[in-house]
């Protein structure tokens, strides 16, 4: 069946070429669909035959890279894993606000009082008192200023 299937696509070409209406590389084109040759198109002929299926080829899949952990794995001499460190959340002037809210409140009072202006000269030597400390201080254990902060800010304020 084969051979018969050659010989029919061999005489369409002289034919195709003799005719002169198609180039040659389409008379080939031609020939190889009903060879069943080309990848697309025909191969079945005239008989009716399956064509063999191509294979596909498989693509090698790629290696992940494991993460996390690596550190364990290491094993040339000792070594020791790294830590990361405490990471403190930034306290945004909480502090601060909460002293000036205390302060203020203090000073009303004693102006209810009626005895502002009898402290007010040794309350201004003390500046902002604690001051600092609050950008990372606080977090575990206490750490770190922001104490009382008393007075401070009044000559700021008139």
């Amino acid at each position: 069946m084969s051979n018969q299937r050659v010989s029919a696509a061999k005489r369409q070409i002289s034919e195709c070429l003799q005719q002169n209406v198609e180039s040659a590389s389409v008379c080939r084109k031609m020939s190889n669909q009903i060879l069943g040759r080309s990848s697309r198109g025909g191969g079945r002929g005239e008989e009716g035959e399956k064509k063999k299926r191509k294979r596909k080829r498989k693509r090698k899949k790629k290696k992940k890279k494991k993460k996390g952990r690596r550190n364990e794995k290491k094993k040339k001499g000792r070594r020791k894993k790294k830590k990361k460190g405490r990471r403190r959340r930034k306290k945004k002037g909480r502090n601060r606000r909460k002293r000036k809210r205390k302060r203020k409140r203090k000073e009303k009072k004693r102006e209810e009082a009626g005895e502002g202006e009898e402290r007010e000269g040794e309350e201004g030597e003390e500046g902002e008192g604690g001051g600092g400390g609050d950008a990372e201080g606080g977090g575990g254990g206490g750490g770190g200023g922001g104490g009382g902060g008393g007075g401070g800010e009044e000559e700021e304020e008139d």
